[in-house]
């Protein structure tokens, strides 16, 4: 039933227009995003005490096959969301889960997974981004590439290494950053934050960037689980 309904949806709204969304290399529409929060695409496998459909991690990928059958940049939105919400339910707080779950869930919020960096690659291990605690805040430092749907997202899951005396897994921490959406004229508005676009192309609608962060403030209670070094854990 559930990928006869996304099958449906995918044909009418994002079949027709999808090769000029790729021509154009545009965003997908903000339109279809406020659509599949309706549909609770982004809450998929969110338990319901959070606003979620608490469904199983196979329908969340029925989902993600028929809507990337219309095109690959809309059915890939869904999982952003996933990333998000598995990490803070694994490795949150309850105080945490209470206030992200719900706003992952209904598209409130978006996110984006902010983890690779240059000559690491998905070496998570070796990842130089540091954060160093200030008072109530962290400040971080470094530089993030191939990051997905950067721009006009809400919060990042960012990874960053809070133990400087490490050089693997051990010193690394998560964190929910917090963003200011970006627009076409500006797409990094967040102090302490900058980015650019790279140009890819296929997976288009959601757009790839590298980003650089010099002294970009996080609040302490936004550290994943409230303890560092925990990101192996999540």
């Amino acid at each position: 039933m559930i990928r006869d309904q996304f099958r449906r949806y995918a044909d009418d709204r994002v079949v027709p227009n999808a090769h000029q969304w790729h021509l154009d290399d545009q965003l997908i529409p903000m339109e279809i995003i406020t659509e599949l929060a309706e549909l609770g695409v982004f809450g998929l496998t969110i338990p319901e005490e959070f606003g979620g459909l608490g469904l199983s991690k196979a329908s969340m990928v029925v989902v993600s096959e028929e809507l990337s059958r219309g095109y690959i940049g809309v059915g890939s939105l869904g999982t952003r969301s996933e990333i998000a919400a598995e990490l803070i339910i694994g490795g949150g707080t309850e105080a945490q889960k209470a206030q992200w779950l719900p706003a992952l869930a209904s598209g409130e919020i978006l996110p984006t997974a902010v983890f690779t960096e240059p000559n690491t690659g998905s070496d998570l291990g070796s990842l130089r981004t540091r954060a160093v605690r200030e008072g109530d805040e962290y400040s971080v430092t470094g530089n993030k590439t191939w990051i997905t749907h950067a721009a006009r997202t809400h919060v990042m899951t960012l990874l960053a290494r809070t133990d400087p005396e490490t050089s693997d897994y051990r010193g690394l921490s998560m964190f929910l950053a917090e963003k200011t959406p970006g627009t076409e004229a500006e797409p990094f508005p967040t102090a302490g934050m900058t980015g650019g676009e790279i140009e890819v192309l296929g997976y288009r609608g959601m757009k790839e960037y590298e980003l650089g962060f010099d002294g970009f403030k996080v609040k302490a209670e936004n550290l994943l689980g409230a303890s560092r070094g925990r990101a192996s854990n999540s």
